[in-house]
């Protein structure tokens, strides 16, 4: 899996703060833009610890797929339990929060992608959106 695929683009880092959520907060990864007009996506704790800061023109923060892992809430309304899986039949990774309480087990949510960061993306986007995680 490339490394861009395991961060969220500065378009979706967008659609996150116009939701007011705190990105900066649970950023562990920065993307940056250096002298020579290159992007790189580097650990934050490596910008924090003043490394790279000569060659850097600009710093982003970005969320890497495990960031939205963490975030993402485990239960919703102490019903629906997050369950996240890759489906390999079909080549893609869904992202799902069950009904665990009643015999019929449905889904409240459910998404698929073949990318894993925009499966999760969509899902925190939901998350904030219904008010699932506080801002």
């Amino acid at each position: 899996m490339k490394l861009e695929d395991q961060v969220l683009t500065k378009t979706q880092v967008y659609e996150l703060i116009n939701l007011g959520f705190d990105v900066e907060k649970y950023a562990t990864s920065v993307i940056i833009t250096a002298i020579d007009n290159n992007h790189y996506i580097v650990d934050k704790k490596l910008i924090d610890m003043g490394f790279i800061k000569a060659e850097v023109i600009k710093y982003f923060p970005t969320l890497t797929i495990g960031d939205i892992m963490d975030i993402l809430p485990e239960r919703i309304e102490d019903i629906y339990n997050y369950d996240f899986q890759s489906a390999k039949l079909n080549g893609k990774f869904i992202v799902r929060y069950n009904d665990y309480k009643h015999e019929f087990k449905e889904s409240y949510f459910i998404i698929e992608d073949k990318n894993q960061i925009n499966a999760l993306f969509e899902t925190l986007k939901w998350c904030i959106e219904n008010k699932h995680i506080a801002i």
